[in-house]
């Protein structure tokens, strides 16, 4: 057989079951494609599949032992033909398959398979991890397979051996697998019973002779050893333990690899039991007992190989928990009233979680730190009323006041950037967004020349923040009819507060230019410093689309202060930005103030040609381009010349119409400089600029990025009143949004620009192809001419 083709159909088969189960109205996928799988399925099955509706997609039902025999001829016969396979691709590809068919086998599969794999079971030889990866990976649990009356031997097989987490891990998984879809199988003294059963006790009774039907699991008899297991797979170290000898570690044969999970896939599976199974007694009070014996080690002292695995378990946790208390708690939700979790619960677990999270997030690692701050914020959408206040009354003041613990800043910043929605959400949390004008001056000092990484963290929650919230003084504004009676207190705190965004944005572009000043070219610093100019470029699109038209003059006007009297060619890539973002965010008023100046220090006017070529400047290299109408290049050093041209060939970039405008100004600069005879830099430099112009001449692409639809922006109803709006959710079915369509006036100035240096490109470029081949065929070379007469033929390529 060939193994890669099998591989690729096995791809093909869990693409199309993928497609089927969340497409289940596509009648064409149950009909005709995967039904192709299950040929040798029963007639039986085909009959009740033909009765079916035309409209509906008809039961499945595949066979699981034409996976199952191409897994035992490859890989376990005594041919050894898996020799031949690769494992990485072709069986990991089967396994993916049998998981993904394991929901459509019929509901005689299980009798078949415990006559298959029962022989395999057996603690003294080694065939039972073959008979344990396969009944993990093929056992059906889905509603209607009788689980129950296997579910006792399983637990009994698992506790055959210790300190083999690979064993454990696969049980694990099966045993998640069951509490998801047969969580209400357990007896009613279960949710009533005594919970005050020590975790780490394993439970005396005996699971096999527990009273089992196809249809009944009694949780309370094995949850005691099932988290013991978890606690195991912490690999948590015993303080003050005796030194006795380790025991030897575990582990199955190379040949089960392809069935094995990594060791965090493991734990996000014992955190899914723990979610599934919360809202009985038992589980939560296990739970409670494992996540207090586990808090010690999320302290950032006690960090060591174990936290990556707490890390995954916190995180998957808090996501399912959340999800499943979020569900539950719709009015639309259909669970019965004893399967939901029980508030008393709930608010524990929360408690628990809390001090965990916040220990967690100043943890060394990285993993750790990142799963604290996610959590937090999973917790704040579904709690904002009892994680946002505290958070910020104990921790943010902590951590943006100290000053001997830096690495608590950086970490605060990070997961303020997180919060960032839940904390200005004004439906869900309305004092929440009280906090944000002093946090937004607090945190400026976060930008610090000295540490690149909270400098980044700290515009990151920045970019955040202002997705959220548009930067307009709203007491520049009169308040609608509607609302001229008075607001509420917290409104009328929120309104009096937006003044001083203004305050802050000049501080803000202060704090910028300061990094600008001392920063290291890309290419020498590194990664760090190209960080740095791909954050300020997010936060910079963010800011200036954001920006009410009186803030954004004024923040316009002190960038032009600093590119006028700097040239930083070093930080050139963060100031293009920029200027680019102011200009996209307002064309025709950032370019208005931008180009007169950029094209003043880039070209000298007709009228002094005369006072300027009676100068010795015949050393200059910028000096002897000219355009047909007579304007030159400015006496200036290279630097400058490249430094003022790369930020006029940015501004113009993502102008649109506004272009139109300053045609002159364009042709003279590119007549100028395109066709420099002594620099190539500037000629690639120039080039940038016609491409820049003719992409916003001729695409197509949205006017604005803000975070309401720009007519709701644009009234003054909604400056005046926007800090009502903060977080909320647009409307996707009633976005308005505004392209830039080329008009016939844009299409014709493109049209210009191509005929002027388009044509002259392709002669330049068919005079170099002519020459080259004339050389070629000489009989000799030429010498080369010592006056470097041919010197210009590089630089003419360059603006090819």
């Amino acid at each position: 057989l060939d193994f890669d083709l099998q591989a690729k159909w096995a791809q093909q088969l869990i693409t199309l079951i993928k497609r089927r189960k969340f497409h289940s109205h596509k009648s064409a996928y149950g009909k005709t494609h995967i039904p192709s799988f299950a040929s040798s399925s029963s007639s039986s099955s085909n009959n009740s599949n033909n009765n079916s509706s035309a409209d509906n997609i008809p039961e499945l039902i595949l066979p699981w032992r034409p996976l199952h025999d191409i897994l035992i001829k490859t890989y376990f016969n005594v041919y050894r033909e898996g020799i031949y396979a690769h494992k990485e691709t072709h069986g990991t590809a089967l396994v993916k398959l049998a998981r993904a068919c394991r929901r459509y086998w019929a509901e005689t599969a299980t009798q078949e398979m415990l006559i298959e794999f029962r022989p395999y079971m057996c603690i003294h030889d080694s065939l039972a991890y073959r008979g344990a990866v396969l009944w993990s990976t093929f056992m059906p649990t889905k509603r209607g397979h009788p689980v129950g009356s296997w579910f006792a031997e399983v637990e009994a097989m698992r506790q055959w051996m210790e300190n083999n987490r690979e064993w454990d891990a696969v049980w694990l998984a099966l045993i998640t697998r069951v509490a998801k879809d047969n969580s209400k199988s357990s007896s009613s003294s279960s949710s009533s019973s005594s919970s005050n059963n020590d975790m780490m006790d394993v439970s005396s009774a005996s699971p096999a002779t527990t009273p089992s039907s196809s249809n009944h699991i009694d949780w309370e008899v094995y949850i005691p050893s099932i988290f013991n297991t978890i606690l195991r797979m912490f690999s948590l170290p015993a303080a003050n333990a005796t030194p006795l000898e380790k025991p030897p570690t575990r582990k199955m044969p190379g040949t089960y690899a392809m069935f094995l999970e990594d060791d965090n896939v493991c734990l996000q599976h014992a955190a899914q039991f723990c979610v599934h199974l919360l809202h009985f007694s038992p589980v939560a009070t296990h739970l409670s007992n494992l996540l207090r014996y586990t808090e010690r080690f999320y302290h950032p002292s006690n960090g060591g190989n174990w936290s990556n695995g707490l890390a995954k378990f916190l995180l998957e946790f808090v996501n399912l928990f959340t999800k499943r208390i979020y569900k539950e708690g719709k009015p639309a939700c259909k669970k019965e009233t004893n399967a939901r979790v029980p508030t008393e619960t709930s608010e524990n677990i929360l408690t628990i979680l809390q001090p965990i999270i916040y220990m967690g997030m100043y943890a060394k690692g990285a993993a750790l730190g990142q799963a604290a701050a996610s959590s937090l914020t999973m917790l704040a959408y579904v709690y904002p009323s009892r994680i946002l206040p505290q958070f910020i009354e104990q921790q943010v003041a902590m951590g943006l006041t100290t000053m001997t613990e830096t690495h608590q800043t950086r970490s605060v910043i990070d997961a303020l950037g997180k919060l960032a929605r839940p904390l200005v959400w004004r439906s869900r949390y309305s004092e929440g967004a009280l906090h944000i004008t002093s946090l937004l001056f607090e945190t400026l000092p976060g930008i610090d020349t000295n540490d690149p990484a909270k400098t980044v963290t700290t515009l990151k929650f920045y970019h955040e923040l202002f997705l959220h919230v548009p930067i307009i003084d709203a007491t520049q504004y009169r308040l609608p009819p509607s609302q001229s009676g008075g607001e509420d207190d917290v409104d009328d705190q929120l309104r009096s507060s937006t003044s001083m965004f203004g305050d802050w944005v000049m501080q803000l572009l202060d704090k910028l230019f300061s990094i600008f000043a001392n920063q290291l070219e890309i290419e020498t610093g590194g990664k760090i410093e190209l960080m740095i100019a791909t954050v300020v470029k997010s936060i910079t699109d963010v800011l200036f689309q954001q920006m009410d038209a009186s803030i954004h003059e004024e923040a316009t006007r002190k960038i032009l202060t600093f590119v006028s009297n700097n040239v930083i060619p070093q930080a050139l890539t963060s100031v293009r930005s920029l200027l680019n973002s102011a200009a996209v965010a307002r064309p025709s008023e950032s370019l208005s103030i931008f180009i007169p100046f950029l094209y003043r220090k880039l070209i000298t006017l007709p009228d002094n040609n005369k006072k300027s070529s009676s100068s010795s400047s015949s050393t200059n290299a910028s000096s002897s381009s000219s355009s047909p109408s007579g304007v030159i290049l400015t006496h200036a050093t290279e630097s400058e010349t490249l430094w003022y041209l790369t930020l006029f060939s940015d501004v113009l970039r993502g102008a649109n119409a506004a272009v139109l405008k300053y045609k002159t100004e364009i042709m003279n600069v590119l007549q100028c400089t395109l066709y420099h005879k002594e620099n190539a830099k500037i000629v690639k430099t120039a080039g940038q600029l016609l491409e820049n112009v003719l992409k916003t001449l001729v695409l197509t692409r949205p006017l604005d990025l803000r975070s309401v639809p720009s007519s709701f922006y644009s009234s003054d109803d909604f400056k005046a009143t926007h800090y009502k709006t903060w977080g909320d959710q647009v409307n996707f079915k009633s976005l308005d949004v505004k392209w830039h369509i080329p008009n016939a006036e844009e299409i014709a100035f493109a049209n210009q620009l191509i005929d002027t240096f388009g044509q002259r490109a392709l002669t330049d470029l068919e005079r170099i192809i002519s020459h080259q081949s004339a050389s070629s065929s000489a009989p000799a070379s030429a010498p080369m001419k010592e006056d470097g007469g041919d010197d210009h033929m590089d630089v003419d390529t360059a603006s090819s």
